[in-house]
């Protein structure tokens, strides 16, 4: 199977997935909007006294846990409040003028670690593909496995391999599942406070601690801490060429937005480095 193949296979077959939380009961409901409109008030209130918004868009498997975890406890400065969005929260959902910061990583490392993540059986739940995702677990047995796949001889196994890649939780997600497109994203650019990557997160991290002015202390956890939500180094991350070509060409739109991004990324730094006056 060529990488044609693979490319219009994947466009033939992807479907975006519509996760369904669990089931709460009404006092957690309850609860749950109260919390969101109580937050809701005091960044607009925060906005109106001249104050700037701050939103985390976390991309799952990108190192976001580690951020999260790590400014947690200091979400508001004398200029800034920071706001830690979900995985579901996209920036067409964060107002214009709203200032965002995400992190990415290298969509076949991404992919590794996505795979390893369910197939540790780690916060797995009942989401809409949550059968077929336990199915596609079971068939394959290391990420390497699935990504050869994609090319396999035997069709079966093939059109096995592309339905695991399309039901995975975080395996079937996109980039511009949360930027639309790369001219939105374009458009949204003077929005963005920074852009980091999980292969330099220590670095990065200290040079967002320093634009948002966070305290000396704020800290990432450790890399094998439960806060970093990091694999067990059990679980395999080799990749042979086969898998990574299969995974380039699966993944072809998230390396094209991951290159704009580097390319950016300087020019967004170059903006807020100093902080703001």
């Amino acid at each position: 199977m060529g990488h044609r193949e693979i490319a219009l296979m994947k466009l033939a077959d992807r479907k975006l997935t519509v996760m369904r939380k669990p089931k709460q009961s009404p006092r957690q409901r309850f609860n749950k909007f109260i919390q969101t409109t109580t937050r809701k008030i005091k960044l607009r209130w925060f906005r109106l006294r001249g104050g700037q918004i701050v939103n985390f868009l976390h991309i799952p498997k990108t190192g976001g846990s580690a951020v999260k975890n790590a400014i947690g406890n200091n979400l508001s400065t004398k200029q800034y409040k920071v706001h830690l969005r979900g995985h579901s929260c996209h920036l067409k959902e964060i107002p214009k003028g709203d200032k965002f910061f995400f992190f990415l990583r290298d969509p076949a490392q991404r992919f590794i670690s996505a795979f390893n993540h369910k197939k540790s059986g780690k916060k797995r739940w009942k989401h809409k593909k949550f059968a077929e995702e336990t199915a596609a677990l079971a068939r394959f047995q290391t990420a390497n496995d699935l990504a050869e796949s994609l090319s396999s001889d035997c069709e079966e196994t093939k059109q096995a391999a592309v339905a695991a890649m399309n039901c995975i939780e975080h395996v079937n997600t996109f980039y511009l599942d949360w930027f639309y497109s790369q001219e939105y994203f374009l458009s949204r650019l003077p929005d963005a406070l920074y852009i980091g990557f999980q292969e330099s997160l220590d670095q990065d991290f200290l040079a967002l601690m320093q634009i948002l002015k966070l305290p000396n202390v704020t800290h990432l956890p450790a890399r094998d801490s439960l806060e970093a939500n990091k694999n067990s180094a059990a679980l395999s991350t080799e990749l042979t060429q086969t898998a990574n070509e299969n995974l380039k060409v699966w993944y072809a739109d998230d390396y094209d937005f991951l290159r704009l991004c580097q390319e950016k990324a300087p020019d967004v730094l170059a903006n807020y480095q100093r902080g703001p006056a």
